[in-house]
């Protein structure tokens, strides 16, 4: 949940605007150099050991806020918002709504959103291209944490694309990508976070190195949201 905590409104009103926010922010890496664009969720289940660590915190006494459609008001107050897990399960499922709609109606011929964690049923997954929504059984998990899940996305993605950047502000991210590098059949793995370009190139059984930015490949850049988002 990081980025979205980090993001916030970003001065939005409505949720619409804040979706659209999102959208544009993701379709900005679609380009020459990449094609794909996935996005990860975390789910919030009751039964789970996180849900007990949640209610040991107090967070469920924030108020649950249903987001009724784009002209639904964001939260005055982000940090109390967010900090309910019914109100993430909720701006999940809208975020994944408004991008499943905004992609099927701006995405180029050639591009694809893929979508996984962020619905209703959240074992389920999504691709998302030019007036076209399709589920991708492949890609179904019952993994509650983004973290581990956006792991089949890359793997998946490396039957497609030589270079996968994957793009997390959490260190457990990148020691996961370290650890599974030489299972996931990836040509070139990244791992990019910080505010900036500050980036790693993962390879199995060594130490990220810092290295600048290449272009030179087809690509995808994979979010665990709920990290991403």
């Amino acid at each position: 949940m990081a980025a979205i905590e980090a993001v916030g409104t970003g001065s939005a009103t409505y949720f619409g605007d804040l979706a659209i926010l999102h959208y544009n922010m993701l379709k900005a890496h679609l380009g020459q150099h990449c094609i794909r664009v996935d996005v990860v969720f975390d789910q919030y289940k009751k039964m789970s050991i996180k849900e007990g660590e949640r209610e040991r915190r107090g967070q469920e006494s924030a108020v649950e806020v249903k987001i009724q459609g784009p002209a639904t008001p964001t939260p005055q107050q982000w940090k109390k918002f967010i900090a309910n897990p019914k109100n993430k399960s909720n701006l999940s499922a809208y975020l994944t709504k408004s991008l499943c709609e905004l992609g099927m109606s701006q995405l180029r011929p050639g591009q694809k959103m893929i979508l996984g964690g962020g619905c209703e049923d959240g074992q389920r997954a999504v691709m998302v291209t030019n007036n076209k929504l399709e589920d991708l059984e492949c890609l179904y998990s019952d993994h509650e944490e983004a973290d581990t899940r956006l792991l089949l996305h890359v793997q998946h993605a490396a039957r497609e694309c030589k270079r996968i950047v994957v793009h997390s502000p959490d260190t457990d991210v990148a020691v996961l990508c370290t650890s599974f590098c030489s299972e996931l059949d990836c040509d070139e793995l990244w791992f990019r976070t910080g505010v900036k370009d500050n980036q790693c190139k993962v390879y199995p059984n060594t130490q990220p190195e810092p290295l600048s930015w290449a272009t030179s490949m087809q690509s995808t850049t994979c979010f665990p949201c709920h990290n991403w988002l």
